[in-house]
């Protein structure tokens, strides 16, 4: 399949239908689309966290992991998360007790984020 000798060339309809395509080299027109649609996705998702949680967009991008990932019990020290349970506590809180009832686990998160208060942590 990945001969060395085979030329890929990409035909579309449109000047940005092929940007990013695996089937030829990436050109910097594809990489600056790529990138400005990461770049949307990103102030997105920081901004959906940040009301979600309560905070600041900043407060988000220092605080969290910047795409670093953390066991739940860092994660909860962060407030990253509300807490840490089962599927089974996470579907029984959402009100309802069959697991299947919920398709994906980003739907739990999103329920579970919109339903549940933060935690604020008690002083020692």
């Amino acid at each position: 399949m990945n001969d060395p000798h085979q030329i890929n060339r990409l035909i579309a309809t449109a000047k940005h239908k092929g940007d990013g395509t695996p089937h030829a080299p990436l050109d910097q027109q594809g990489r600056e689309t790529i990138e400005e649609e990461l770049a949307a996705y990103h102030e997105l998702f920081i901004s959906s966290l940040a009301g979600d949680r309560h905070m600041t967009n900043e407060a988000v991008e220092l605080g969290f992991g910047e795409g670093k990932m953390y066991v739940a019990s860092e994660a909860l020290r962060r407030n990253m998360i509300d807490a840490v349970g089962t599927l089974s506590e996470i579907v029984a809180d959402l009100g309802t007790n069959d697991p299947a009832a919920i398709q994906t686990t980003s739907t739990i998160s999103r329920k579970a984020t919109a339903m549940t208060k933060p935690i604020i942590p008690q002083a020692n």
